[in-house]
């Protein structure tokens, strides 16, 4: 996987909720390391675009968007990767059962924070079919972004 660095993104005529992003954009992320040795391989999914979602169970704004994704009723364009971190898996199970969330539960490897960049929850990766990192969202994007894929119940 290539370098990360630290440069701000901004989607246009996005008002977003801090300046100091992640990552920067045309970066190419291919694997990341779940809990227990285990990789997320984006080249395994390369027919459409992914949102990589990083969480936690004690996040309120992370939960809403994990329940309005979860309560569509309809194929999307996109693939939805939610990775807690910070959350222990009794805590996860408890949230997936409370809230019948019909997706998997990856956990990010420790390390998975910090190799990312990730400073706050929520955060999402827009990520290319062909693995290039295309933005950054904060909490109020990814809602935007959520609600206009999600068609009608």
């Amino acid at each position: 996987m290539k370098a990360l660095d630290f440069e701000v993104n901004r989607l246009p005529g996005i008002i977003v909720e801090d300046k100091q992003k992640a990552v920067s954009f045309n970066t190419e992320i291919s694997e990341l390391s779940l809990e227990g040795g285990a990789q997320l391989n984006l080249k395994d999914y390369p027919e459409r675009k992914s949102i990589i979602y990083f969480y936690a169970t004690w996040c309120k704004p992370c939960v809403k968007t994990l329940v309005a994704y979860n309560e569509a009723s309809c194929e999307h364009d996109f693939n939805f990767f939610p990775i807690a971190l910070e959350s222990s898996l009794n805590s996860l199970k408890k949230l997936f059962k409370k809230k019948d969330f019909k997706f998997d539960i990856l956990i990010g490897a420790e390390s998975l924070k910090q190799q990312m960049g990730i400073k706050k929850f929520p955060t999402a990766l827009l990520v290319s079919a062909n693995g290039m990192i295309e933005s950054e969202m904060t909490s109020l994007e990814i809602s935007t972004f959520i609600a206009s894929k999600i068609c009608d119940k």
